[in-house]
């Protein structure tokens, strides 16, 4: 996995509110790779 110079915060809490839940969640930095493709292989 590769940093980003930032922390997301809010995306962040929502992850853990859908994790808490039951949810799967993965996070695409369009920055760092194609969000299109860790969609369509998530």
């Amino acid at each position: 996995m590769q940093q980003i110079g930032y922390e997301p915060h809010g995306i962040m809490h929502l992850s853990s509110a859908l994790k808490a839940v039951g949810h799967e969640e993965a996070l695409a930095v369009d920055a760092l790779e194609d969000p299109v493709r860790v969609a369509k292989k998530f």
